[in-house]
């Protein structure tokens, strides 16, 4: 934080456009005086909600979470904040900032709208069909459930590759055992004897 100095008795002081907190000293030769000064937000001038476009489910809920922001974009605290829906249902938090949302028994298409004073703002809202969840029906998140089957499907490849290592060499060696068989059978063994009948 750097004050303009105008004439040694008077300074002015730009604030910055983000909130902190910072100290400002005033000296003169050997004798100073340090001043804290605290930057805050300024007025509301439009309110945020974190997700833009909201989906859920049927018999699902999505948490949703709004800010107040001054035209720095820095937050402004202690704002009250209404909340309202045109589709499923609104839980919201005592002190305004957060909602739930629940999808209700209906599918289809609406509005969700926050507002505090004279701001407002406004998000579209899908309630879409149940589907597979693997949250509801198995009990463990999405990304659990797809890192073990995974780890399910590394481990049968394995087995089905050794398995298959397997097989190539017994039938390499069912191919090879005839030949051997023959090779080694003395040569007498695989003649007749011939039969003498009296004339």
């Amino acid at each position: 934080m750097t004050p303009i100095d105008v004439d040694g008795m008077h300074a002015l002081f730009r604030a910055p456009v983000s909130t902190g907190a910072g100290t400002i000293t005033v000296s003169s030769g050997a004798v100073s005086t340090p001043v804290s000064v605290r930057i805050v937000s300024g007025a509301m001038e439009r309110i945020l909600v974190i997700l833009s476009t909201v989906q859920v489910r049927l018999g699902g809920s999505v948490e949703l979470q709004a800010l107040a922001l001054d035209r720095y974009g820095n937050e402004v605290a202690n704002v009250t904040m209404s909340w309202s829906s045109t589709i499923g249902s609104l839980q919201v938090s005592p002190d305004g900032r957060s909602a739930s949302l629940s999808g209700g028994d209906h599918t289809g298409s609406g509005t969700l709208t926050v507002s505090s004073g004279t701001k407002s703002t406004t998000v579209n809202v899908t309630v879409e069909e149940a589907g597979f969840l693997p949250e509801q029906i198995l009990g463990m998140p999405t990304a659990l459930l797809l890192s073990v089957l995974t780890v399910l499907l590394a481990v049968v490849a394995i087995v089905l590759s050794r398995k298959n290592r397997r097989l190539s060499r017994r039938l390499e060696e069912s191919q090879a055992a005839p030949e051997a068989d023959v090779e080694a059978q003395p040569a007498d063994e695989l003649e007749e004897p011939l039969e003498e009948y009296p004339l």
